[in-house]
């Protein structure tokens, strides 16, 4: 996911509505345009679309979701259901200062009355309704940069305890093998490392790292290792606290568990 540029009250005037309007297809395909005159912002109503764009780029869209469409765009349609129902609010927008590629922001029902507003507005042509369409389009797109921003950061969060888990994979057994370390490691507080981990992989970290010491452990008493090399080898070096954890995972000592595999 894209991070998306906030606007500033400058930037606002680099955003111009030139309609905004509620349509429908029924079902059908649509060839391959020559491409968008404008960017444009959906709102599907109902039913269901797939997108093929030239550049290899695909999506499918429903009901709630928000739908960009990037200016010069071409793009092969197919209506996959009896018919598909949505609002567009169509406007040229400085490609450098925001989005330039086709996007699908995904579900944002919150953002249907901002689309009936814009399309009020626009139908009613009152004095000043360019710029309430153009406010109401800063809202929509405002909307849009925190849902995507959301996403990102979830993104980037799990992409972080992801690189944590490898490192408690590659490092489980080091004598100075911590939580606190990893937390460092990817650059989180010791606390909100915690926190992400348990959100993102159900258990705490180090309920996680005990369970590699242990499963290592198993694995090299059933190729024949003694008890202490086996707990040295997995990062638990006193003996009588790796009998006790091993005893907690397993239900028997590691020297029954051993015994078991050459009887």
């Amino acid at each position: 996911m894209k991070k998306l540029k906030a606007i500033n009250e400058n930037e606002i005037q680099m955003m111009y509505p030139i309609n905004a309007w509620k349509g429908y297809i029924l079902e059908r395909r649509i060839p391959m345009g020559s491409g968008r005159k404008s960017d444009g912002l959906l709102y599907i109503i109902g039913g269901k679309c797939e997108y093929f764009f030239e550049n290899g780029d695909s999506f499918t869209v429903k009901s709630g979701d928000v739908f960009y469409l990037a200016n010069g765009a071409r793009y092969e349609m197919n209506i996959i259901t009896e018919r598909y129902d949505f609002m567009a609010v169509n406007f040229f927008f400085k490609e450098e200062e925001g989005m330039c590629r086709s996007e699908n922001f995904g579900n944002m029902p919150d953002c249907e009355n901002k689309f009936l507003k814009a399309i009020s507005a626009w139908e009613n042509k009152h004095m000043g309704y360019m710029t309430e369409t153009l406010g109401i389009l800063c809202e929509i797109y405002t909307q849009i940069l925190k849902n995507s921003q959301s996403e990102y950061m979830r993104s980037a969060s799990r992409e972080k305890i992801d690189r944590a888990r490898e490192y408690m994979h590659l490092h489980y057994a080091d004598e100075d093998m911590s939580i606190a370390a990893v937390a460092r490691e990817n650059k989180l507080s010791d606390a909100h490392f915690r926190r992400l981990f348990v959100q993102y992989i159900g258990v705490s970290p180090q309920e996680y790292l005990i369970n590699l010491k242990i499963n290592r452990a198993k694995e090299l008493l059933a190729i024949g290792l003694s008890v202490s090399d086996a707990s040295s080898q997995c990062g638990l070096a006193d003996q009588c606290y790796f009998s006790r954890i091993f005893k907690k995972y397993t239900g028997m000592t590691p020297s029954k568990y051993r015994r078991d595999f050459f009887e």
